[in-house]
């Protein structure tokens, strides 16, 4: 992910507008361990994204029971595919709070501003 702008916050919520960059061209294994592309991560918190402009990411979204888990680092976590989809310039999409897990792919290059 690139820069992120904070617009506004309340005691209840947060408007904030992430940028996720296109590749830069340098060797892509570095691009995916600097940008946490692949790596998965949970949302503990409702939200609301929505495309603006380019081809958006990649993104495949697993669901989890927390329920089974006792936290420790390394344990094995059975995951169930929800999907995998895309966001567009103007797809909204509202995923549920954890337990649903992600992983991003590498943003493409955009062709043209809004």
């Amino acid at each position: 992910m690139g820069p992120v702008l904070l617009l506004g916050s309340g005691t209840d919520y947060m408007v904030r507008a992430n940028i996720w960059l296109p590749p830069t061209g340098m060797d892509p294994r570095q691009e995916q361990v600097l940008h946490s592309y692949e790596l998965a991560h949970d949302h503990p918190f409702s939200f609301l994204t929505v495309g603006y402009f380019g081809p958006g990411y990649e993104t495949t979204i697993w669901e989890y029971n927390p329920d089974t888990l006792t936290g420790q680092p390394g344990e094995q976590v059975e995951l169930e595919l929800l999907e995998h989809t895309d966001l567009p310039p103007g797809q909204p999409r509202h995923p549920h709070p954890a337990p649903p897990t992600g992983t991003l792919g590498l943003p493409q290059p955009a062709n043209q501003p809004p």
